[in-house]
């Protein structure tokens, strides 16, 4: 017979997540200081054949990238993503560090593949010059084509370090930045219909100017554009501002703070490895290979889209 002086045992979320985040923090933690720590891992990393880049400077900033052996073999063409929040600074932590990573399609799998990790704390020009240059001079890369987020500083960092590759622009990362706005600057008062009405007028004219094959065309797409929405003045003047000058909209999800040594341990042995299995898997036919469930939804789904429209969603 139970005492009724003992509450009842009950464990939460809170109490489960305390538990693995302690036992991360044991698999994760090389050292006390976070730098050093980073650095144990970093080192780990290089003893197992992979290139790595680590730099600190006296004011905290810090450069560290890192590609293993299995990584760097179909980089011809790639893309540029970037994750805000994804770590601690070393000398402020209540900072933003940012991890950037190569993304290319695998010729195995047919799917996304990490190829290079690099987290800083700083995401300007200076500093995606010296990884940009690091990856060149480490990997001898003759990139053909890289696609980055819409960030002008992305952009200039490569133009900066290789001239001669073509820089695509993820219209995703746009036109999702544009139905935010859309929705939020684009109404008429009182009445769905001509709201409904009045979005699909400005998708078709942001369409117009995505897609448009010559200059003169892109400038008769723009003054249309303004002359046929002058009334949302709201949306306008976020048109103005943020695609023309800065062309840079990030979308981060839930905040991902972690120390940078966790960071290190996650990436290289988690999500790497894990890209890793399944190309060998796919590689030598273990199982063959099958689409989930929510990829076999999506895959029926897009073959019910109407073949126009289908043809307008890629270039």
């Amino acid at each position: 017979m139970v005492s009724s002086s003992f509450s009842p045992l009950r464990i939460n979320y809170y109490d489960v997540r305390n538990v693995i985040n302690v036992r991360l923090m044991k698999l994760s933690r090389r050292a006390v200081l976070d730098r050093v720590s980073a650095q144990i891992w970093i080192e780990e990393l290089a003893k197992k054949g992979a290139k790595i880049l680590f730099k600190v400077y006296e004011d905290g900033s810090f450069l560290i990238s890192w590609v293993a052996q299995w990584q760097m073999k179909e980089a011809e063409e790639g893309r540029i993503d970037s994750t805000h929040k994804a770590c601690k600074p070393f000398n402020d932590p209540k900072k933003d560090g940012y991890l950037l990573t190569i993304v290319v399609r695998s010729s195995i799998t047919n799917k996304r593949l990490p190829v290079c990790f690099f987290v800083t704390d700083n995401e300007i020009i200076p500093t995606l010059h010296q990884w940009l240059s690091w990856l060149k001079d480490s990997f001898n890369l003759n990139v053909k084509r890289i696609m980055v987020d819409c960030s002008p500083t992305e952009f200039a960092a490569i133009r900066e370090v290789s001239d001669n590759v073509d820089i695509l622009l993820c219209h995703w990362h746009i036109k999702r930045a544009w139905e935010t706005h859309i929705k939020r600057g684009v109404k008429i008062s009182k009445s769905t219909y001509d709201t409904k009405l009045a979005e699909d007028r400005v998708r078709a004219n942001l369409n117009s100017m995505m897609y448009s094959e010559t200059p003169e065309a892109f400038d008769l797409a723009h003054q249309l554009f303004l002359a046929e929405n002058k009334e949302f003045e709201v949306f306008l003047a976020y048109f103005n501002k943020s695609y023309h000058n800065q062309l840079k909209t990030f979308y981060f999800g839930r905040s991902r703070s972690l120390h940078v040594d966790r960071l290190a341990c996650l990436l290289s042995q988690v999500v790497a490895l894990g890209y890793w299995q399944d190309t060998i898997k796919v590689a030598n036919d273990f199982g063959g290979f099958r689409l989930t469930v929510n990829q076999e939804k999506k895959r029926r789904a897009a073959y019910c889209i109407d073949y126009d429209v289908a043809c307008s969603m890629v270039e």
